[in-house]
């Protein structure tokens, strides 16, 4: 799992496990911009990734393979980066300028403070 959004993120992991496994590895699941998955799981996007997840272990189990359309499922796009993007980048800054972790921001139910019109509109039609 990793937060970031691009694939390429897993490149070297994929490479290494390929390394130690070869042949012998059943399956890969590798899921991006996994952080939004615990913002909660009753949004029909969130919750189908994750009951595909659990089906992927269980097809592991049972025919030591994953589906494609299993996979697919888990691999499901949360968000558009694009838009989501200056959104991320608006809450770190809010967290560097008010000197916490994201943990904390989450955990103190902060906002993000815009820095630019574009932020600010974009801060506000989520609030909506």
């Amino acid at each position: 799992m990793a937060g970031f959004p691009e694939e390429s993120v897993f490149d070297q992991l994929k490479s290494y496990i390929n390394f130690l496994y070869g042949d012998r590895l059943a399956a890969e699941i590798y899921r991006t911009s996994a952080e939004i998955l615990r913002a909660g799981s009753s949004h029909p996007k969130i919750k189908d990734i994750l009951e595909a997840t659990v089906q992927g272990g269980k097809e592991l189990v049972e025919l030591k393979k994953i589906s494609p359309e299993t996979l697919e499922r888990i691999k499901n796009p949360i968000t558009d980066f694009e838009k989501m993007a200056p959104l991320g980048n608006c809450a770190w800054q809010t967290c560097i300028d008010e000197k916490v972790t994201m943990g904390e921001f989450q955990k103190r139910k902060m906002v993000p403070r815009p820095n630019s019109i574009e932020t600010f509109l974009a801060v506000m039609q989520m609030g909506f």
